[in-house]
């Protein structure tokens, strides 16, 4: 797959995870695009505290875009209008992306929800972010992190669980979902 050099590291995952997912679903799907740790100014919604999980496309009540065209027309309106910042928080948007995944599963659909989380490796959070994977493992979810840039991904390594995922409390992950 050719990727545009001319798209920043964000837009370049963004097309290549779109890509990947529109054919290997047979839907050809809706997705909520959220951001987090950023203070958002849409016209509908707006924040002068830092939001840990808000909708890219400013409505609250419709986090949904369609396909790669709309992935990327929403990032690019996130971008004019949220201002990022920190601290960078993962559990609010895993709790966010749980409650999908939950409602899904009460309905028993069969839909399967992934999570993509683009972020710069930084995490204020490890302990709560840790405690969400840990519950999120019960769910038909996965997460997906893509590390950007030069950062230290230490963290990001201990999240993907490939030698399991514990807690301070001992608590267990019962299955790798990043």
């Amino acid at each position: 797959m050719k990727i545009d050099d001319s798209l920043n590291e964000y837009k370049r995952a963004l097309k290549v995870f779109a890509t990947f997912c529109y054919h290997t679903t047979m839907t050809k799907w809706f997705l909520s695009i959220y951001g987090f740790g950023g203070k958002p100014k849409f016209l509908n919604f707006s924040s002068s505290q830092v939001s840990h999980c808000f909708p890219c496309t400013g409505n609250p009540g419709s986090p949904e875009v369609y396909g790669l065209q709309g992935i990327m027309d929403v990032y690019a309106y996130e971008m004019k209008n949220a201002d990022l910042s920190g601290p960078i928080l993962f559990a609010p948007l895993i709790t966010e992306t749980m409650k999908i995944a939950q409602q899904s599963k009460l309905e028993g659909s069969h839909v399967y929800t992934i999570l993509l989380i683009l972020t710069d490796g930084e995490i204020h959070d490890m302990e709560n972010t840790i405690n969400c994977l840990i519950q999120s493992a019960k769910l038909p979810l996965s997460i997906i992190i893509v590390d950007i840039g030069n950062a230290d991904f230490e963290k990001m390594e201990i999240l993907d669980g490939d030698n399991g995922l514990e807690n301070s409390d001992g608590a267990k992950a019962e299955r790798d979902l990043v």
